[in-house]
């Protein structure tokens, strides 16, 4: 997504200095439709597939080199103003009907969390490592540490199918984070805690 964003001129780096903001990841879902295997070639290919005021879906297709989808993502961003912390309108940061909005390849949807308390399996501290520049956790972190709760045999003999993040709140360095689970109706969910207050939801299917 970032360089997809780059490409159009709209990447992090480039609406902090024009506009003061800066991309926030809301919600990612990607699904594994077929292995790719080691050494073969593939291409990404990413549009926009929603745009609301304050918010964009970007879609993800990884194709072999037969032309398969072999994964598929979707991804909701929303750009935050610098100064005061909220969501800014889509047009503040010139994203207008020029950018264009294409029909999605798949029905891969967002997930709707139900309410309940979850164990917990695992605590971590927030180090120099896991911050990104705008000095918060970064995304990649807590997908992190979420897989980290697996083994290797656990992954090997039932590989994941389908990976959903929400990211709700941000931590910073020295944060200690509650890592808690529990399975679902086959599926396995995962919140990601601190000070009570939950970070980040997640779910995978394996």
């Amino acid at each position: 997504v970032s360089e997809y964003y780059g490409a159009m001129g709209i990447d992090g780096f480039t609406v902090d200095e024009k506009y003061n903001a800066c991309w926030v990841f809301m919600k990612n879902r990607i699904k594994m439709i077929k292995p790719i295997r080691w050494n073969e070639t593939f291409n990404a290919e990413a549009f926009i597939s929603k745009k609301a005021m304050a918010s964009m879906h970007v879609d993800i297709a990884i194709r072999n080199s037969d032309g398969e989808i072999c994964a598929y993502a979707k991804t909701e961003t929303v750009p935050l103003d610098l100064t005061n912390g909220r969501p800014r309108k889509l047009d503040t940061l010139e994203i207008d009907d020029s950018f264009e909005v294409y029909e999605s390849l798949t029905d891969l949807s967002f997930t709707k969390f139900p309410k309940i308390e979850l164990s917990e399996v695992d605590s971590v501290t927030i180090k120099y490592t896991n911050i990104d520049y705008l000095q918060h956790t970064n995304n990649k972190e807590y997908a992190k540490f979420i897989l980290n709760t697996y083994e290797v045999k656990d992954i090997l003999d039932k590989p994941i199918r389908e990976m959903e993040m929400q990211y709700l709140g941000q931590a910073h360095e020295h944060d200690v984070l509650s890592i808690r689970k529990d399975v679902i109706d086959g599926k396995e969910l995962f919140a990601i805690v601190k000070d009570g207050t939950t970070m980040i939801k997640c779910e995978i299917v394996r």
